[in-house]
């Protein structure tokens, strides 16, 4: 895959890359320069790290912190949705060259990916209930909301609505 190195051990690549519009070697005239890209497949369900918009596009921290390291790096990200069960067709069968594991891969995998390490360590958990979407701060008001804090090892439970 080139140059692409993915920030994350949530992250599995196939050694498929591709490049962009890859002309045959009588249509390139010599010298042209070719758009380097990486295929990112991402589940796509786990808001706010990823989900999907209105519009059923991929949307979501994960996809806008691993976009900007692919321009960083010189490439464009393509991303598309999987089914975390469809993990292997989806890496090994051409049509993406790094699956994004949101949080954890499954031990039957780990052998068969090469893995980065993790793009973000959180002790952080927000859990939403399937009873429609909130998007933003705005959207929880009114609410219960419950709260686990952490602090070293004591553990203190309590709820705000």
């Amino acid at each position: 895959m080139g140059g692409f190195r993915p920030p994350a051990g949530v992250t599995a690549c196939s050694d498929k890359g591709k490049t962009a519009g890859e002309p045959s070697a009588s249509a390139a005239p010599a010298g042209t320069a070719q758009k380097r890209v990486v295929r990112l497949a991402m589940s796509g369900d786990y808001a706010p790290i990823s989900t999907l918009n209105e519009k059923s596009q991929l949307v979501g921290f994960e996809r806008d912190l691993l976009t900007a390291v692919g321009a960083a790096e010189g490439f464009t990200v393509e991303t598309n949705r999987y089914l975390m069960p469809m993990w292997e067709a989806e890496l090994f069968g051409a049509k993406s060259d790094v699956l994004s594991l949101t949080f954890g891969v499954p031990p039957e995998a780990r052998e068969k990916m090469a893995l980065s390490r993790p793009i973000l360590k959180s002790r952080l958990v927000v859990g939403m209930l399937d009873k429609g979407q909130q998007w933003n701060v705005a959207d929880l008001r009114g609410k219960t909301i419950s709260v686990n804090k952490l602090d070293g090892r004591k553990r203190s439970n309590w709820r705000k609505s």
